[in-house]
């Protein structure tokens, strides 16, 4: 039949495996007034399934304007989130997403089989099975995208050891948004871990917040600020420049920004070859006149092993410089460099460079 069944249900819902919502058919997580806001949580032990063909236009309606209802993935089982149809125009849409589980090692995995691949290095990056409009909360577990993408318009917070992604897996995490702000909250003790995370806030910029530092494998920069303060962003794999209309290039609106203090955390690269290494680095000046982009590229020759560079650039003159002589004048900005786990007996030689655009008047 064509007609549109709609099931509603009006408290919180725990379902202790699976659910499938078929085709036709619409999940409403409110009572019976369509203008109700979704707001009674569901709870899911194992599977949750969109759809049963390939043209499906099931529905979870989680969303009313700009509020929605929480779900949550819990307990001891690992889990698939299916969404059955293809068409680049029909997605899963959470408004806050929570993991759960047992475990740490408790994996919900995405799924839309018959879909395209969407892979990091190339996407497309607007078109995505699974959206989160407003937060996704890891507490316990790992989210894995595998091949496709994961598109977040609001705030991402992971918590207590998270991780969101796997290492050699092809799709990626995007936070994306248009009409304000986004964090990545990293609470005090955890260690959260992306995958593939990419940056594309046309509103301006994505803040990491919270007493941890986080490690990506592979970062993306489409578009906007990745402000990271005073924490450290540890990547093991690239970072990635990704070409959008008026973001072409990394510059002052698309760089990783620091508080621009000597005691930053910074920016650490794993340096695996003897290629450059860009460090896309850049601060909101002290004098208050805006971003300033001010990267780095450290390159190696005789490597013997691999290690850790990290570099963070400081907002102020380098304090051990010595006085010059009349007339001259010291660049009121520097750039720290540390390295750890290259072979010390066999020390690698290092070509660096720094660049200081958008000078002060």
């Amino acid at each position: 039949s064509g007609n549109t069944i709609q099931v509603r249900f009006t408290h919180d819902l725990a379902i202790g495996n699976d659910l499938t919502i078929g085709d036709h058919c619409q999940l409403h997580p409110r009572s019976r007034n369509d203008n109700e806001v979704p707001n009674h949580t569901l709870s899911i032990g194992r599977n949750f399934t969109l759809g049963t063909s390939t043209n499906s236009n099931a529905r979870y309606v989680s969303t009313l304007g700009d509020r929605g209802n929480r779900t949550v993935f819990y307990g001891e089982a690992d889990g698939t989130i299916t969404v059955s149809a293809i068409s680049t125009t029909q997605h899963l849409e959470f408004y806050d997403l929570e993991i759960n589980k047992s475990t740490h090692e408790n994996t919900v995995t995405l799924a839309s089989p018959g879909r395209a691949p969407t892979p990091f290095t190339s996407g497309p990056y607007n078109e995505s099975p699974l959206e989160i409009m407003n937060s996704l909360v890891v507490k316990r577990g790992i989210l894995d995208y595998d091949q496709y993408s994961i598109n977040i318009t609001g705030n991402t917070l992971l918590e207590n050891h998270s991780t969101i992604g796997i290492p050699g897996k092809s799709g990626f995490l995007t936070l994306n948004s248009t009409s304000q702000p986004q964090s990545v909250i990293a609470p005090f003790g955890t260690q959260p871990f992306f995958g593939n995370l990419i940056i594309d806030n046309n509103f301006g910029e994505v803040t990491l917040t919270g007493g941890a530092d986080i490690t990506v494998n592979n970062l993306g920069m489409r578009r906007g600020i990745f402000h990271i303060g005073s924490h450290a962003l540890f990547i093991e794999g690239d970072i990635l420049n990704i070409d959008a209309p008026g973001h072409p290039n990394f510059a002052s609106n698309k760089m990783i920004r620091t508080e621009g203090k000597h005691s930053d955390g910074g920016l650490q690269r794993r340096i695996d070859g003897e290629e450059p290494f860009l460090f896309p680095l850049g601060i909101h000046t002290s004098s208050g006149d805006g971003n300033r982009y001010t990267p780095a590229t450290i390159e190696l020759a005789g490597m013997t092993e691999e290690g850790y560079v990290r570099v963070n650039n400081v907002d102020k003159e380098l304090a051990t410089l010595s006085e010059g002589g009349p007339g001259t004048e010291a660049l009121q900005y520097y750039w720290r460099v540390r390295h750890e786990g290259f072979n010390q007996q066999e020390m690698p030689f290092a070509e660096k460079s720094f660049s200081f655009y958008n000078l002060p008047a």
